[in-house]
This record gives structure tokens, C-alpha cells and sequence, in this order.
């Protein structure tokens, strides 16, 4: 061994040291310190700040559960009996400051195990960061090694811990079909399930607006003079679009007192049986309110598809054009229009 370099045998657990190179060996293999309290919380409280705490416990869990399955197999490999990796396993996490562990049961007929944790380190980060609920990285780790050992999918159960006011942690290992892998899937199933009920809600908000936005422009009252107004109509007419037409033509009549409503169907291309319904629903309702209804805007084009369908306005007042059609209704109401 080299001046710079340095070895130690603490509880079974073997420390090297290479100050020249700047290595630091655990059982042979490297590894680094972390200061708990400030450098390895500031690392969990940045997971957690980027990806979500619920999406962070789920990582940390799937990380120990993974890291525990190597650290099984490792000693499984290296030791020759389950009571000596059983024995050894405690040293060798107590040694690397991990906390004290303690198995207090262990069956590999049931593939159960008790497993009493004192002062580990992620108790300590966990109080450093005020948290309510235990850490899940050493429960995922520890059924990580479980796994190994029992060679069955093994989760766990935390039954005691600080944060629950015990003085100890206890968490209680079985066999179950959980894993990290279901409870990744799950996380995502459910983000994906938030993210749809998400742009759901951002779709209904945009229709909601579209529609208002559709109601305030469709078929607008429009005043011309004292007593006249136009109801310009255009488009394709719904049940939802016709009644909204009627309804605001009738408070147009019985709320401002319009004598004459004009109807003009300048914008439609075509007219089929539901708009002329339409048509007779809303100039029957206007007359029975005491008010006269006018249509206007019939093009030579529409006049003859109407024709070729067999249908007929004669119980319409009709003109071609709104000038026409406001000059009989000055008429109708005593007025005239004279130049200067």
C-alpha cells in the first residue's frame, strides 16, 4: 500500500482511501459523502421542486427499490448463507452511516420480514424539510433486497416512524404484486388522466366562450327607426340558434314596444323546410304579440330553389330589399322619408 493510501475494517464493512487519485472505496467499489442536512437535502428538495413531491416520491421509491436489488444480489454473491448476509447486512449499512438496522423478523416460508430502522438519514432529511409523511426511498430500497432474497416481488408497509411520533421506524416487508414499476405506471396514468380532465375543461371553457360569442352575434336586433327593427338571419339554423331567435324577437316586441319586425334573409344561401318553419313560428309569434312581420332579402336565385321545392311565402309580407321593405313600414306607421 502506498504512502497516500489508506484502508479500514469497520463491523465487516471495508473503507480505502487514495488521496492521490481521490478515491473513496466502500466493499470495493467507489463512493462519495453527502452532508445530510444542507448538500443531499438540498438534492431531494431540487427533485421535488422540478418534477412535483408526489412525482418525487415515486422516483425515490423506484430508485431505492432498484438500488436495493443490486445491493442484494451483490451480497447474495457474496456471502455463503442467508444468516450470514442477514448478520452482515446491518453492519454494513450502520458502518456507511445509513442508520441502525434492525431485523426483527424474518421468513422466508411467509417472504415476510420486520425490519427497525434508528437514525437514518432519511428520517433526518425528512425533518429537516418539515415533512409529515416518511420518506420512501429506504422502504423501496430495503423491498428491493427483499425481492432478491425471497425471489418474489416483496413491498412494504410502514407501521412506525418518527414523524408518527414513535421513538423508532418499523416497516413490515410481504409478498404482493406491487412494485415501482406498477406504481410509475399509475403516476403516469394518472398525469395523463390529470392532463386530459385538464384540456377538457380548457375545451369546455372555449366553448362555453364561442357560444356566448356565436348567441351575442346571432341574429342581432338591430333598430332602424322609432318602433322598426331589422333581424338580420344568416347561417345554418339549430333547434339551439331558433329558439334563441324567437326568444330574443319576442322581447324585442314586449320589452321596447317595435311595432314592425323585418326579417332579412339576405345572407342565406339556401332555405329548406326548418328555416321556413322557423320562419312561420317566429312571424306567427311576433303577430300574436300585436307586432307585424316583414321579410326581406328573398334573391331571384333562393325565390326559385324555393320554387323548385314547392314551397311558397304567399302568407309572407316580402319585398326584395330592406329599402323597400322600411319604406312600408314608415307607411304602415304614418312616416315617410323626404328629401330636403
Amino acid at each position: 500500500m502506498k504512502s497516500n493510501e489508506y484502508s479500514k475494517a469497520i463491523n465487516s464493512a471495508e473503507f480505502y482511501w487514495d488521496m492521490d487519485r481521490g478515491l473513496l472505496k466502500f466493499q470495493g467499489e467507489d463512493v462519495l459523502l453527502f452532508w445530510i442536512d444542507s448538500a443531499f437535502k438540498t438534492l431531494m428538495d431540487t427533485i421535488e421542486e422540478i418534477v412535483g413531491e408526489e412525482s418525487a416520491r415515486v422516483v425515490m421509491e423506484a430508485t431505492g427499490y432498484r438500488t436495493g436489488t443490486i445491493v442484494g444480489e451483490f451480497f447474495v454473491q457474496h456471502t455463503e448463507t442467508m444468516d450470514e448476509l442477514l448478520a452482515l447486512l446491518p453492519d454494513i449499512y450502520m458502518s456507511a452511516g445509513w442508520g441502525v438496522y434492525t431485523i426483527l423478523e424474518f421468513s422466508t416460508e411467509k417472504k415476510a420480514a420486520v425490519i427497525e430502522l434508528r437514525e437514518d438519514w432519511e428520517m433526518k432529511i425528512n425533518r429537516q424539510q418539515n415533512k409529515k409523511e416518511p420518506g420512501s426511498f429506504l422502504a423501496g430500497h430495503w423491498a428491493g433486497i427483499l425481492s432478491v432474497l425471497f425471489k418474489e416481488k416483496i413491498w412494504y408497509e410502514t407501521v412506525k416512524h418518527p414523524l408518527f411520533g414513535d421513538e423508532v421506524s418499523e416497516i413490515r416487508f410481504f409478498s404482493a404484486n406491487t412494485s415501482p414499476a406498477e406504481n410509475i405506471k399509475e403516476l403516469l396514468d394518472g398525469k395523463e388522466e390529470f392532463e386530459i380532465t385538464k384540456l377538457e375543461a380548457i375545451v369546455e371553457d372555449r366553448t362555453r366562450e364561442l357560444n356566448k360569442l356565436v348567441k351575442d352575434l346571432s341574429s342581432p336586433i338591430i333598430p332602424v327607426l322609432e318602433n322598426i327593427v331589422v333581424v338580420p338571419m344568416m347561417g345554418r339554423f339549430d333547434e339551439c340558434r331558433s329558439s334563441e331567435l324567437i326568444e330574443k324577437t319576442l322581447h324585442e316586441v314586449t320589452e321596447n314596444q317595435s311595432h314592425i319586425i323585418i326579417f332579412d334573409v339576405t345572407g342565406m344561401k339556401e332555405m329548406d323546410n326548418y328555416v321556413i318553419s322557423l320562419l312561420e313560428n317566429v312571424t306567427q309569434a311576433v303577430s300574436l304579440v300585436g307586432a307585424v312581420p316583414i321579410i326581406v332579402g328573398i334573391t331571384p336565385n333562393l325565390s326559385m330553389q324555393l320554387v323548385s321545392k314547392g314551397i311558397y311565402l304567399n302568407e309572407f309580407k316580402c319585398f326584395a330589399t330592406l329599402k323597400h321593405a322600411v319604406h312600408y313600414a314608415l307607411a304602415l306607421e304614418g312616416m315617410q322619408i323626404i328629401s330636403k
